[in-house]
């Protein structure tokens, strides 16, 4: 389309009012309850630790059943009542006992095994020991002791390499678990802290919306009420085609201001090229000063010294092709020449009488809309007053909601002097410290053990050496009987710690991970909110309406993400949802004083001609006028001049060029320093001025596209106008009338829509509830109670790993003590004088070496047992 047409319709579109425009509420505050989720440092043990945890808590759900609260405890004692629970589990302890099945089972079949374990263990040890004493221990490899050493290696490296790997992820996880334990306090204060910045968003939220934007509501209205005749003139000129007179009124004044425009821009560019000149005699002077410099180093001076100055020649060279001239013809002669007929034209003292006949009748009907403004100003104002009452209601209910309850269970929990829990906090962190050492310990011991087995040599008669296999049993040895020795206590330790993070994980973090699938911990949530409420005086009205919701409604409203204020619905108190009934009498009467106000209009009688036959042939010789662009050849001299006058970053290029460790010659400091000089002095205010002029004339061109309108038709249009006028005047004016009326009531119905939507998902919404929710589950689960769900898998995967190690260990202690077999007929023994080194740690060697030829072997026992 052509950018004429496109500027001609924007020009008749008029100055109508936009739509109301409602800043966003934006919160002084940032919520922090999951800051500490943020702050994970990349590890890349979180994704396998996540996978971990959530592993466990499968294993969790399959050995736990559903809490039945309802058949093993009375309100009494879930209000811990001692006597109630002692009574309850001697009266139904086969009950305590089916729902705990699962892990009684898995705790004291651990302990049981322990101690199995540590007692058939030990009697084995016995009669193999006196078993021994019968018989003749061989210290020598039988048949397929090799590869059963081998297999068992192979095997009882897996299991403790497996076992080390446990035994360092429970390192991790228990102190994972110690630090959420030790900062779990201060999370739980954020989360309350973000309940209580809910709180204060929701109160400003309401304020904001009952009164700051009712107020732009409010200043809307009076504004068009104020400018009421104005817009009715115009919505006239609109309908019948009168706005062209607007429209070649603002060509005269467009042209008016190029034309006064152009006129500075050739001032300008006449003192940017005296500049100009200024700048290049300059230069010219500096380039005669340096050449005699930079000749004299070109002829004394020595490498690297010398190139340097060249390169000095060279910049000076490029600097010489500056030549600044600017062209003061950025218009074609046809455009000047035409804005010279439109402002000779004299547009506005043509139309100007036409023009004022309008000004007039504008006049006469503000005046009467004036005399009736204070109606409808009154009425907005009792309005504003009742969104101000309700508004002061919410938040006065919005105050009596505290959460100093919360404060004050975390604060006791946490303070040392009111409760011991933080001293039982720290001894845990010692006693973990421990656990895991013996644990670690254990690992470590067996690892050396195996890789001893594995890489160690074979013992030797003579036992003069530390790096055998037989070392390797030692280790295992000391593993086993230190095993033996905290096995039990391990096991005990590790039973009540699964039996008491597993229940509590199956009873408080998988319920509030997904309270839906849980609904005996929704239904023992009912219990403890009845109990509550019996014992319980609500003391203010927003107390009795939020204890009207079970937890399970509120959850399920939620997912749904609807507000509080719909869900408690509060909207049969506050009525917010339906302002429009809820204030009818009011705002029907606003209607009623708005409408009167635009009807009392005076009485308009149609207008003569308003513009004569001699008027629209002077404005038809604007037709020939031709206007075009601005000269872009003149625009990209300009950008040019400007990109020669930046001396800064030709010099910038030329220095970093240079050799820093060489040094400068004199020659090339002084160019330097001359054109940094002329930079400061002519070229940066050279360019400043540029580019102000560069801006001038784009907007001159801008303004251009303005005086590119169809006159012909606009002329047509005029002409229309004018008969239209002269005939039913006082229709087109009630049309108007009516049109800026409608206005003012689309923008009342727009604020009260602008209401309800706010009241059904912003206001209360149950989304940052929701976050918080699910950042203080994070906190006190993913956080605390998964790394000791982790904390106590590791110990009895450990557990459950160390039984079979330390069986094929004591297995493989005997393998690795065993030597070589010694020869089957030896013709004479070693002779004492015959000194063997103690630095021998490899097997024997059947080749014959001075001293031991009386040595003869009748056996291939270098093949068989090597």
């Amino acid at each position: 389309m052509n950018p004429s047409i496109l500027i001609y319709l924007a020009i008749c579109a008029g100055t109508s009012l936009a739509d109301l425009v409602f800043a966003p509420y934006k919160s002084a505050e940032q919520y922090k309850c999951g800051s500490f989720m943020e702050d994970r440092n990349g590890r890349k043990a979180d994704a396998v630790l996540s996978f971990y945890y959530s592993s466990i808590d499968q294993f969790i759900t399959l050995i736990s059943s559903p809490f039945p609260h309802q058949d093993l405890l009375n309100d009494k004692a879930l209000t811990g009542d001692i006597d109630e629970l002692q009574s309850s589990v001697e009266k139904k302890y086969w009950q305590w006992i089916e729902w705990q099945k699962g892990w009684i089972a898995l705790s004291v079949g651990l302990v049981a095994f322990g101690v199995l374990f540590v007692i058939v263990y030990i009697f084995y040890k016995f009669c193999v020991c006196i078993c021994s004493r019968s018989s003749k221990k061989q210290n020598t490899d039988a048949r397929y002791d090799g590869c059963k050493r081998s297999m068992c290696n192979l095997f009882l490296f897996a299991l403790v390499s497996a076992n080390a790997f446990v035994a360092f992820t429970l390192l991790m996880t228990s102190q994972y678990a110690q630090i959420g334990l030790d900062k779990l306090p201060n999370r739980m204060n954020q989360c309350i802290d973000d309940l209580q910045s809910y709180k204060r968003d929701n109160d400003m939220k309401i304020r904001k919306l009952l009164i700051d934007d009712y107020q732009v509501l409010n200043s809307t209205i009076i504004r068009q009420l104020s400018t009421a005749g104005h817009n009715v003139v115009d919505r006239v000129k609109k309908l019948t085609g009168a706005h062209v007179i607007d429209v070649f009124m603002n060509v005269s004044k467009v042209a008016q201001e190029m034309h006064d425009g152009l006129e500075s821009v050739h001032g300008k560019v006449r003192f940017l090229n005296e500049e100009g000149s200024r700048f290049e005699a300059e230069f010219s002077r500096l380039r005669n000063t340096a050449n005699e410099e930079l000749v004299k180093c070109l002829e004394n001076e020595l490498e690297p010294v010398r190139s340097m100055c060249a390169k000095a020649e060279r910049l000076l060279e490029s600097l010489a092709v500056t030549q600044f001239k600017i062209d003061q013809k950025f218009l074609p002669d046809a455009t000047e020449n035409g804005l010279s007929e439109i402002v000779n034209a004299n547009i506005t003292q043509v139309l100007a009488a036409s023009n004022s006949q309008f000004e007039q009748l504008e006049n006469r009907i503000q005046h009467e809309i004036d005399r009736e403004t204070h109606s409808a100003q009154n009425m907005l104002k009792q309005i504003g007053d009742d969104l101000f009452l309700v508004a002061e209601t919410i938040s006065t209910q919005l105050r009596k909601v505290t959460f100093e309850g919360l404060y004050d269970t975390v604060s006791y929990v946490s303070d040392p002097k009111k409760t011991p829990t933080m001293k039982y906090i720290q001894y845990s962190w010692y006693v973990s410290l421990i656990v895991t050492s013996l644990f670690i310990l254990l690992a470590l011991v067996f690892l050396f053990g195996v890789l001893y087995g594995i890489c160690g040599r074979r013992p030797t008669y003579y036992n003069d050496d530390c790096c055998v296999r037989s070392t390797g049993g030692k280790f295992y040895s000391f593993g086993i009987w230190a095993f033996l020795l905290i096995f039990v206590f391990l096991a005990v330790g590790t039973a009540v710690l699964t039996f008491s993070i597993g229940n509590f994980s199956n009873l408080v973090c998988q319920p509030l991970r997904n309270p839906l699938s849980h609904p005996e911990s929704l239904s023992l949530a009912e219990r403890y909110i009845n109990i509550w409420k019996a014992n319980h005086t609500p003391e203010n009205e927003i107390e009795i309406t939020l204890q009207s919701k079970s937890p399970a409604e509120v959850i399920r409203a939620c997912a749904r993400n609807e507000t509080l204020y719909n869900l408690y619905d509060f909207d049969k108190k506050y009525h917010l949802n339906k302002l429009q009934d809820f204030e009818k009498d009011a705002y029907n009467q606003l209607q009623i004083f708005l409408k009167t106000t635009m009807e009392n209009m005076p009485e308009i009688r149609p207008l003569d001609a308003f513009i004569s036959r001699s008027e629209l042939k002077d404005l038809e010789k604007l037709a020939a006028v031709n206007v075009s662009k601005v000269s872009q050849q003149g625009l990209n001299a300009i950008k040019h001049a400007m990109d020669e006058l930046d001396l800064v970053s030709k010099t910038r290029e030329f220095e970093e060029s240079l050799d820093v460790n060489s040094g400068r010659p004199k020659a090339v400091t002084l160019v330097l320093e001359q054109i940094r000089e002329l930079e400061v002095q002519f070229a940066k205010p050279l360019r400043s001025r540029l580019e102000a002029l560069y801006t001038n004339i784009t907007s001159l061109d801008d303004k251009l596209a303005q005086l590119q309108v169809p006159v012909s038709s606009l002329l047509v249009k005029l002409q229309h106008a004018q008969a239209l006028l002269s005939e039913n005047m006082k229709e087109h004016f009630g049309r108007a009338a009516k049109e800026e009326f409608q206005q003012m009531v689309n923008n009342i119905d727009q604020y009260i829509t602008h209401v309800k939507n706010q009241m059904e998902s912003e206001v209360t919404s149950c989304q940052p509830l929701t976050q918080i929710a699910k950042q203080t589950t994070a906190a006190i689960c993913s956080y605390t109670i998964d790394p000791y769900n982790g904390t106590w898998m590791c110990m009895l995967i450990c557990l459950v790993l160390l039984v079979p190690i330390v069986t094929i260990s004591n297995s493989l202690i005997g393998l690795y003590s065993k030597m070589h077999a010694f020869p089957k007929y030896i013709v004479e023994p070693p002779s004492e004088t015959h000194h063997m080194s103690s630095f021998i740690t490899d097997t024997y060697d059947t080749r014959p070496k001075p001293g031991y030829a009386n040595y003869t072997y009748t056996d291939n026992y270098q093949h068989n047992y090597r």
